[in-house]
């Protein structure tokens, strides 16, 4: 099976551009308008915390159980081709999976790994959004198929 969530592409760019020029927007609108000091703070640390939200949940995320090996990638959107600051690439074989949990979280979910590599076992934790239910069913199938051929 193969999975990846290529819309995060399109619509990620345009949420962090919408974000900066509301802003923007929210600034010239206080220096005109003199609002309280107050209102200015709870609105820059809402837009900061909307900011911190997409960059945390929105990456591309990439799934591919074709072969022997399941592979799984995590990256971010902006600079990960020149920086590849944010990529996590995680490839095991299908018989080192130990369990699997997907978490639905507000605006994304959660995939928890639990597997064993060089005699120990691991954890990692993969973030995506914008995959709809059916595609989640599947991978959960996809998951635990690897699972059931230990």
């Amino acid at each position: 099976m193969h999975l990846e969530n290529h819309r995060v592409r399109k619509v990620v760019p345009a949420m962090y551009i919408m974000v900066l020029l509301f802003a923007l927007v929210f600034y010239f609108y206080s220096v005109l308008s003199d609002l309280s000091m107050v209102i200015d703070l709870i609105a820059y640390l809402f837009l900061f915390g909307l900011f911190v939200l997409i960059h945390k949940y929105m990456l591309f995320f990439k799934y591919d159980s074709s072969t022997n090996m399941l592979i799984f990638k995590n990256s971010g959107l902006f600079l990960s081709n020149v920086l590849e600051y944010r990529t996590k690439i995680l490839s095991i074989e299908k018989g080192k999976l130990i369990k699997f949990k997907i978490t639905n979280c507000l605006i994304g979910y959660k995939l928890r790994l639990t597997f064993k590599q060089n005699f120990e076992t691991q954890t990692q934790i993969f973030l995506f959004s914008f995959i709809n239910k059916k595609r989640i069913k599947d991978l959960k199938y996809s998951l635990s198929k690897a699972l059931e051929n230990k």
